[in-house]
């Protein structure tokens, strides 16, 4: 894991910030959990483990949208379109009880946009906050009709290690990367 998923384990295991949903199967961030903290996540990598995510969670989170790598990974179009309605419902819960901040995530999948999409404005009662690349272009229009209907933020950022770097200053948190 890069130095910023040093950052994120200690906000996933030290704070009551501590869900990721994710559309990537790798396990960097679950790797970044055992390597620099002490905490032991509940994993739900698999769409058929939907009735265990927690909206609050006693330890680290993380909720796979496209399966684990060692799980069938979903990665084709048709396996991206949409996600079983247990699943998406979820989430759906998930996120109207936090506040989503999405670093990463290109929107190009039916899946998780879908859901974002599928919320009544108003749902995420705290917005959403879309993290986007400086040295990219804005996100797509579908993106900022989304945000803008659920009275989000645009966010430009550097890069996902970047951002992290800024999150632990602004906590005081340690620097564990090694």
């Amino acid at each position: 894991p890069s130095y910023g998923y040093s950052v994120l384990a200690q906000i996933l295991a030290g704070t009551r910030h501590n869900v990721v949903v994710t559309t990537n199967f790798d396990n960097l961030v679950i790797d970044a959990l055992s390597i620099y903290t002490n905490a032991t996540p509940l994993i739900c990598g698999h769409e058929s483990l939907a009735g265990f995510i927690r909206t609050k969670p006693s330890r680290p989170q993380v909720v796979k949208v496209h399966r684990d790598l060692f799980y069938a990974p979903k990665n084709t179009t048709d396996e991206l379109g949409a996600l079983p309605s247990q699943f998406a419902e979820a989430l759906r819960t998930l996120f109207a009880s936090h506040v989503p901040i999405v670093i990463g995530y290109g929107g190009n999948d039916g899946s998780l946009m879908r859901v974002f999409e599928e919320m009544a404005p108003g749902t995420l009662s705290q917005g959403i906050y879309w993290c986007y690349r400086t040295a990219d272009p804005l996100p797509r229009q579908q993106i900022l009709d989304m945000v803008a209907a659920h009275n989000g933020w645009l966010v430009p950022i550097k890069g996902f290690d970047e951002l992290m770097t800024d999150l632990q200053g602004a906590l005081e948190l340690e620097t564990l990367y090694h």
